[in-house]
């Protein structure tokens, strides 16, 4: 648009120039003339062109910004360069080294994250983003493994933002306590956390902080709140690791007997959970007897579908009088073993002889499944 009107301002000029031209001096004769033959000369307008402005530093910033949310770290990392070079506001060359700190730890350069982000704490001090560059600060250090770096990182923020996501900061604070090695720090910084988390965090926290008692020695206290947070939770998978972490603490107090307790409640009681996968484990190396159902339950979710099946053969051969539940679960692992015939065998003698079991008619569909997916039996999967 703008060219459009430059040419029809130009044009206009040139006809008003034509308008006032000298006269050339010449008499023109009286009385009819010769038509003279005209030959045109075509006028060529040559275009200018307004150059484009340089964009200006706050403008990089929220190009950056554009660029580091694309994933575009080089153009990201170019326009706060320059932002931060070329500006003499100070907020904006905070928010430069802002991006740049962001755009270096998200493309996994550490050393260049840590350079931004510790210079702009110290060079704009009283910046909204020197509190932000601190927690940043705190989970590149946790990258880099320097946790006692990274829970200092965490400090700084929330004596500059308190009040924000205090209980974020104080968690990752503890975690990275915890990793250092120092337990009592830890367990405050958790305690802190627990004192302004919302409902759904508080139980992640709890286990946390648990398993700091465990770790700083004081399995007593631990122990009380697996049992504790057990007991309030109606997730399976909570109560499993709960069994689990319990398990490990009598381990670590010489009561393996008490461990073995806990171990199997976890596999008798909890068989989707991966924890209660790690018990069977323990509970295998120690040759302590496990039911040979449960097994293969455990075994199973975990995707461990050959021990699984010896398992649950192993029950089959103990319990020919089962109520058919074992028929089942070895028609499922079956299948996830490529024995796709054996499976549709399976949850047939299943449907023939257990109609009163659970399964019953869970069975139909998995065996019309298989037929119809696995072996291309259209007409008997319908």
């Amino acid at each position: 648009m703008k060219s459009k009107r430059l040419l029809l301002w130009l044009w206009v000029l040139i006809s008003l120039a034509g308008c006032n031209l000298p006269s050339s001096g010449l008499t023109l004769p009286l009385g009819p003339s010769a038509t003279p033959s005209l030959t045109p000369t075509p006028f060529v307008l040559t275009p200018t062109f307004t150059p484009t402005p340089t964009p200006i530093p706050a403008v990089r910033v929220e190009t950056g910004d554009r660029a580091l949310f694309n994933g575009d770290y080089a153009r990201a990392r170019s326009e706060y360069q320059i932002a931060y070079s070329t500006s003499t506001d100070s907020e904006v060359r905070a928010a430069a080294l802002w991006g740049l700190g962001r755009t270096e730890y998200e493309a996994g350069v550490y050393a260049s994250a840590l350079e931004a982000l510790r210079r702009l704490p110290v060079e704009f001090p009283n910046s909204q983003h020197a509190a932000y560059a601190y927690f940043l600060l705190g989970e590149t250090y946790t990258s880099l493994q320097r946790y006692a770096e990274a829970a200092d990182s965490y400090a700084f923020y929330l004596a500059l933002r308190p009040g924000v996501i205090d209980a974020c900061a104080q968690e990752r604070r503890g975690d990275a306590l915890v990793a250092a090695g120092d337990y009592p720090n830890a367990i405050a910084t958790y305690q802190a956390a627990l004192a302004t988390a919302q409902l759904g965090d508080a139980v992640a926290l709890q286990i946390k902080l648990a398993r700091a008692y465990a770790a700083s020695g004081d399995s007593a206290t631990a122990l009380n709140m697996y049992d504790d947070i057990a007991a309030k939770t109606s997730n399976d998978f909570v109560k499993a690791q709960m069994d689990f972490l319990a398990g490990q603490t009598y381990l670590s107090l010489g009561e393996s007997s008490q461990a073995y307790q806990r171990f199997l409640h976890s596999v008798d009681n909890y068989p989707l959970s991966y924890d209660s996968y790690s018990a069977l484990v323990a509970l295998v190396d120690a040759g302590v007897p496990v039911d040979e159902l449960h097994r293969g339950l455990v075994d199973y979710f975990a995707g461990q579908y050959g021990v699984a099946l010896a398992a649950f053969d192993r029950y089959l051969a103990a319990n020919p009088q089962e109520d058919g539940t074992v028929y089942h679960y070895r028609a499922l692992t079956l299948r996830e073993l490529g024995q796709y015939e054996d499976a549709v065998t399976e949850w047939t003698l299943l449907i023939q002889n257990y109609p009163n079991n659970r399964y019953w008619t869970t069975a139909w569909d998995e065996k019309a499944f298989t037929q119809w997916a696995y072996l291309e039996q259209y007409d008997q999967a319908a």
